[in-house]
């Protein structure tokens, strides 16, 4: 069963990642260049925009192509969440976490190949083979996770109800924006615009 779950506007502050944390941007531009594209990022998430105001945004304030802004402002976004989602599962006792792929022809090979690893929450996924220890990570090459859209399933041995509330309350300290889905029994925390996922049960 597929079903696509749609956007839910982030609560949480993601500003505070791009400012802690080295991402691809600081890898394939010059630091000036990196600079005024997180400060576009800031801005954004500070202003509350969406996908559409910060892709104008980087583009007016980076100087980039609307498909470039596009690129970065959906990967940066969905390294800040998928960041925040795997801190908060280690927080919440998550047993073991799945690597979930949206399913369709855009997926690369490798991440295809993939699909459905799990490994127990402190450990990384073998993803052609690199380790990443959640989607986005930016510890891999640019070219295994930049435009990734794949998730991490959380998988707890508690009540779902009580997972969820341990979950929900673990991301907030890590400035992250998403919906909650439970797939199957995990729970999985995806970026606020539209993503596919399969077997996805419902949004929480």
């Amino acid at each position: 069963q597929r079903v696509v779950y749609g956007a839910q506007n982030g609560v949480y502050a993601r500003a505070k990642f791009l400012d802690e944390h080295v991402t691809h941007l600081e890898e394939v531009m010059d630091d000036a260049t990196a600079e005024a594209t997180k400060r576009a990022i800031r801005d954004g998430y500070e202003e509350g925009e969406g996908e559409e105001g910060l892709i104008k945004r980087i583009r007016e304030d980076a100087g980039f192509s609307e498909g470039r802004s596009a690129r970065i402002s959906r990967t940066e976004s969905h390294l800040a969440v998928q960041y925040g989602a795997q801190a908060a599962a280690e927080e919440a006792g998550v047993d073991t976490k799945v690597w979930s792929t949206a399913q369709d022809q855009r997926v690369r090979e490798a991440h295809r190949e993939a699909e459905g690893q799990e490994r127990p929450i402190d450990e990384p996924f073998d993803v052609g083979g690199e380790e990443l220890m959640f989607p986005g990570d930016p510890e891999a090459d640019p070219s295994n996770s930049i435009a990734c859209r794949c998730v991490s399933l959380y998988r707890f041995s508690k009540s779902a109800s009580s997972a969820r509330s341990e979950f929900a309350s673990a991301l907030a300290p890590h400035g992250d924006a998403g919906a909650v889905a439970m797939v199957e029994g995990a729970l999985a925390l995806v970026p606020d615009r539209i993503v596919q996922a399969e077997g996805v049960a419902s949004v929480l």
